[in-house]
């Protein structure tokens, strides 16, 4: 599954948004279990360094970035998808964009905390994170994954990546 993640999911991450980290977490354990691919729209890196930076100081969240950029596909722009999105003449320019490139890597979601977003985007279904999360609950995940892997393939598993997962974000705090 293609998720294209927006702005404000890891802007509660790097926020450290208490109410919203657990679910956004949880795509990150999607990830390492290859259950998701996840994708970000490559100016969504600037505002999450304009606005983290506030909070955190330049310095920290460069540093929150590096960590972060192994973990994310990047789906650029060029001329052409800033044309195309300035034709479609939404609203909400930012939201038009990220759901450009939504469109370009061929997601299967947008992964948003909005309710409302994206109402153009009828080609897309939009997932809003806490629903989604509830969803998709780890537990099942997880358990999931242990009818698929058998003997010692999954002993062990499901405590490496959580702690993965907690490393990876730990810079964040």
């Amino acid at each position: 599954m293609k998720l294209l993640i927006d702005t404000n999911v890891l802007l509660d991450v790097f926020l450290c948004r208490e109410q919203f980290v657990a679910d956004a977490k949880k795509l990150f354990i999607m990830k390492q279990f290859r259950d998701a691919e996840l994708w970000i729209a490559a100016q969504s890196y600037t505002d999450l360094y304009y606005v983290g930076a506030k909070a955190h100081g330049s310095a920290h969240m460069q540093e929150i970035l590096k960590e972060v950029f192994p973990l994310l596909n990047v789906c650029s722009f060029d001329g052409a998808d800033i044309s195309n999105a300035l034709s479609e003449q939404w609203e909400d320019f930012e939201d038009c964009l990220i759901w450009r490139a939504a469109k370009k890597i061929k997601a299967d979601y947008i992964v948003t905390k909005k309710h409302g977003g994206f109402l153009f985007a009828r080609i897309y279904q939009c997932l809003h994170l806490p629903s989604f999360s509830r969803q998709w609950n780890l537990s099942k995940i997880l358990s999931m994954k242990r009818l698929n892997f058998r003997g010692n393939k999954m002993r062990g598993r499901t405590a490496k990546v959580q702690s993965w997962v907690a490393q990876k974000l730990s810079i964040v705090q």
